[in-house]
């Protein structure tokens, strides 16, 4: 379901002292600007500080929920025929 076009995107001005956020839907308002937040991706706090190119943006595109890893090459074991 999209958002619709004439709702304007929630905007939280009151934050806690200790602005750690879980909720990662928030938009970034200027309000916000130059200060520190603990933004949470389900299992610890991320440390973010809010700039200039972050205003409009919501907190949680800055903070990675799922670990990437790399495929490791197996080596395969070549089996000779005796004959």
């Amino acid at each position: 379901m999209s958002f619709c076009s004439w709702k304007l995107p929630p905007i939280y001005t009151n934050l806690k002292k200790d602005r750690s956020i879980c909720s990662n839907n928030r938009v970034i308002s200027p309000q916000l600007l130059n200060k520190k937040f603990f933004i949470y991706n389900g299992k610890i706090f991320n440390i973010i500080f809010i700039k200039k190119i972050h205003l409009g943006f919501k907190f949680g595109e800055f903070v990675l929920s799922k670990k990437f890893f790399k495929k490791k090459n197996v080596k395969k074991k070549r089996i000779f025929k005796q004959n």
